[in-house]
């Protein structure tokens, strides 16, 4: 979880609202060749919708 919040804060300076679809595949496509870290993708997601609701939109 340490790496979480590491890649948050990277993720969070760059301009993710008006990428947000490169996002979101980069995520699931991450999930399908690692499905271990599945629940790493979702604290990330909750996260990021957390911060941002208009991206889950």
């Amino acid at each position: 979880t340490s790496n979480l919040s590491i890649m948050v804060g990277e993720i969070f300076q760059d301009n993710i609202v008006h990428s947000h679809g490169l996002l979101a595949r980069a995520i699931i496509q991450s999930q399908i060749v690692s499905p271990f870290y599945t629940s790493v993708y979702a604290a990330l997601v909750s996260v990021i919708n957390s911060k941002f609701p208009q991206i889950s939109e």
